[in-house]
């Protein structure tokens, strides 16, 4: 397998890139059985490498969300059937139960230095890591706005 080194560096494939995806409370109250994809798998061998991430909590007026201990939203590669080389947590819990929230998170250029094989042709998910699911917000009117800076590589 390809690691990455001085000596087999990846190359750029792009200039930056920004995707913004709006989740509504129905998503996010369901994100551990059903992860979003925010950013598409960029296709056989490619990887995408996160620059950095925001989130912004959109406070509908009602009622919060509620979220347990460690629910939390947060990013990985894959949807969650293969292997989940790394992930970084976006939204803490702290910012899921407020009014109003928004979350600046900056990556490395990959979640852990391993395999490139690992994050070959992988889409970048939001997901809750615990297998209770966030609740709250009987009204269904928060939104959560995730926007994401990453570049693709070849392997």
């Amino acid at each position: 397998m390809s690691q990455i080194s001085v000596f087999n560096p990846p190359t750029v494939v792009n200039a930056a890139l920004t995707k913004t995806v709006v989740l509504t409370s129905a998503q996010v109250k369901t994100l551990n059985a059903t992860p979003i994809t925010i950013i598409a798998a960029p296709g056989a061998g490619k990887f995408i490498s996160i620059l950095n991430a925001s989130a912004n909590l959109t406070y509908g007026g009602s009622n919060v969300f509620i979220a347990g201990a460690a629910q939390s939203i947060a990013l990985r590669y894959t949807n969650g059937s293969g292997d989940n080389p790394g992930s970084a947590s976006l939204l803490l819990n702290a910012g899921i139960v407020s009014t109003s929230s928004y979350v600046n998170v900056g990556f490395p250029i990959l979640a852990r230095v391993g395999a490139l094989a690992l994050f070959e042709n992988q889409p970048i998910v939001a997901w809750n890591p615990i297998a209770t699911e966030i609740s709250g917000n009987a009204a269904n009117n928060n939104t959560i706005t995730i926007a994401i800076t990453y570049l693709v590589f070849n392997l």
